[in-house]
């Protein structure tokens, strides 16, 4: 008797990912018509959106500056079980989908300490200045005081962290980093999913650097982000960080209807290895 695979072995890490922002085995007659006429107005679009978003992130008070953001890169918001953190210590747990995701969670999840984002990916001037306040994560092998560090900062404020540590294409999710769950602090998760107009151009492809893929996410007509708080939620008495983690990423793919996978960032890398070696070939 044949089983049935799980989930899981149904999904392979390559189906998590991205592989080219335009994906061409999608593309019809009607497709491609409809690009060309919405690429002389995307292209400005584009631009004048990056302009207004860096704008807003350096003028408007932190309080407002993630919703502005949000609505002047074409993000509508469509939050379910909305959550204000009126106090500190509190660690707000997401999974990733798009480099945009740290402005969303935000806007949704109103924090009146300061919110910090946790940058897994690589840190330049522009996420910098769109994230802050910000916690970098170093390269390997220099994150030794980075748990410390995060407790420092939530005696103070609150942590925004995406455990998966890097973006999917949201078919999955993949294993949490236990690092969010072993702060002692309380965790409130978040789901989030987003519906976009053209879903032949896809954000954070293997193929690309950081500010190309959020230039593809601007170029879109909109975005609809739909966010659902999930509640705060702390580790049972005898529930391990790794139980903890576990479950906190099942609630969160229940919430999607998606499977989870013991897949991690580490395969995303791999497979961008793969990539550039097989181009190098060709």
């Amino acid at each position: 008797m044949n089983v049935p695979p799980t989930p899981e072995q149904a999904l392979q890490a390559e189906d998590l990912f991205y592989r080219d922002n335009l994906d061409l085995d999608q593309m019809t007659p009607l497709r491609w018509i409809l690009l060309a006429l919405w690429t002389p107005i995307g292209l400005p679009l584009m631009a004048v959106r990056a302009a207004l978003a860096i704008g807003a992130s350096l003028v408007v008070p932190p309080r407002y500056r993630a919703w502005w953001v949000t609505f002047l890169t074409g993000i509508f918001l469509v939050v379910r079980n909305k959550t204000k953190i009126r106090d500190h210590g509190v660690v707000v747990v997401s999974n990733h989908i798009s480099y945009l995701d740290g402005m969303t969670v935000r806007a949704a999840v109103r924090s009146t300490k300061p919110l910090a984002t946790l940058l897994w990916h690589k840190v330049n001037r522009l996420n910098k200045i769109m994230a802050r306040p910000s916690i970098p994560v170093m390269e390997s092998g220099k994150n030794r005081q980075l748990t410390e560090k995060i407790k420092t900062y939530l005696r103070k404020g609150n942590v925004l962290l995406f455990p998966e540590a890097t973006v999917t294409d949201g078919s999955g999710l993949l294993r949490f980093e236990r690092m969010a769950f072993s702060l002692d602090a309380r965790v409130v998760l978040v789901a989030i999913r987003h519906r976009r107009p053209l879903p032949f151009i896809h954000p954070s492809a293997l193929r690309e650097k950081l500010i190309i893929q959020v230039f593809f996410e601007l170029f879109q007509p909109w975005i609809v982000a739909e966010i659902e708080c999930l509640g705060v939620h702390t580790p049972g008495p005898d529930e391990s960080f790794e139980d903890f983690a576990k479950r906190s990423q099942q609630l969160i793919a229940d919430a999607l209807g998606v499977p989870t996978t013991s897949y991690t960032w580490r395969d995303r890398r791999r497979l961008m290895v793969e990539l550039k070696r097989t181009k190098e070939r060709t």
